[in-house]
């Protein structure tokens, strides 16, 4: 206990938290803890001048990671890279990359040139180069055991809003703004735009298996002969976020639910409130091993394919905010679940 309240010390993580507001406020920021008592099953009693009270710590699965920035940064990628073996690379929109352990330490921070608004950024499949776009322009990093090298520029496609960027297996690179889709072939290095009959794209995913879908107020999807079909109109509503699925499926979330598309049965399911949701209005959503996680504006929730239900996190279960919606989720392999944040991010191992 200090003079700020009560704080407790994670020996396994090396980290150490404070209490949580609310339970903060129950006795005032500034009184302090003369007496502390911890019993087995994790009551802890403690005396102030306004008497003994009682708190209950839970088992928290999630930690809050502060990015100390000069301002305010929202992460827009974290990504494990095979040869650093279980640090994480973590980039920020003011240009500049982290690196953690799987416990949260801040290892280094690595420059990227000063690339402030980077747009979007994908590795390599060999986890041997990093390439980001600015401003239109599309560079290309080195990365070794140790560093990242200088910035080489590949393109200036003097495209406007790029949303997003991605890499398939042969190292080609998919950029997707807000009305365009261009395919940049690394090796003859040109650039192609690809007809997509979609007034408004906002998102891109490139599968293992090679396949990807675009969408804007619809799903496109490639099909064998990598050709771009029609997959759903969404019924005119927006479509906020896309993930690939293990089973050659896909998920996407909208306004009045999540979705399912089996490319196998050519089959769509459609899931809402009256199946487990907290919200019909689904926000983000990425696949850790088997379960698919989902934004919310009022917590956070775990689907289970195979069960079909849906298990939530709120604030007690150790988020920074209730409101995750537009938070971004990224899996760190099949084990790891990490929340971008506004000058922070948390994680779920």
């Amino acid at each position: 206990s200090t003079n700020n309240g009560i704080y407790y010390y994670n020996i396994k993580d090396n980290i150490a938290y404070s209490g949580k507001e609310e339970s903060q406020s129950e006795f005032g920021y500034n009184e302090v803890a003369n007496k502390l008592i911890l019993t087995d099953n994790g009551v802890l009693f403690f005396s102030t001048d306004s008497g003994l009270l009682k708190l209950q710590y839970v088992n928290e699965p999630f930690k809050n990671i502060a990015l100390e920035e000069e301002y305010s940064s929202e992460v827009l990628l974290a990504k494990e890279v095979g040869k650093w073996a279980d640090q994480w690379l973590l980039v920020t929109s003011i240009g500049n990359m982290y690196r953690f352990k799987i416990n949260g330490r801040l290892l280094i921070r690595l420059s990227l040139g000063n690339q402030m608004g980077i747009q979007g950024v994908c590795l390599s499949s060999d986890e041997n180069r990093l390439f980001t776009m600015r401003d239109g322009r599309l560079f290309q990093y080195d990365i070794n055991d140790t560093s990242i090298g200088n910035p080489m520029m590949l393109l200036d496609t003097k495209l406007q809003n790029v949303k997003k960027i991605g890499i398939d297996s042969k190292n080609n690179i998919w950029i997707l703004s807000n009305r365009e889709l261009h395919f940049y072939h690394v090796g003859q290095k040109k650039i192609s735009r690809i007809e997509i009959k979609d007034d408004t794209l906002f998102d891109i995913e490139i599968f293992k298996n090679g396949r990807i879908c675009v969408c804007g107020k619809k799903l496109f999807c490639t099909d064998d002969d990598n050709n771009f079909k029609l997959i759903s109109t969404n019924n005119g509503e927006y479509i906020h976020d896309i993930v690939a699925g293990n089973f050659n499926d896909v998920f996407y979330t909208g306004f009045s639910g999540l979705y399912h598309y089996s490319f196998h049965s050519k089959s769509m399911s459609k899931y809402t409130m009256k199946d487990g949701m907290i919200s019909n209005d689904a926000g983000n959503i990425e696949m850790v091993d088997s379960s698919l996680w989902i934004t919310f504006a009022s917590g956070l929730q775990r689907f289970d394919n195979t069960s079909k239900k849906f298990h939530t996190f709120r604030f007690e279960s150790g988020l920074k905010d209730d409101n995750c919606y537009d938070n971004k989720l990224f899996a760190i392999g099949d084990k790891v679940l990490m929340i971008g944040g506004n000058n922070y991010f948390t994680y779920y191992q």
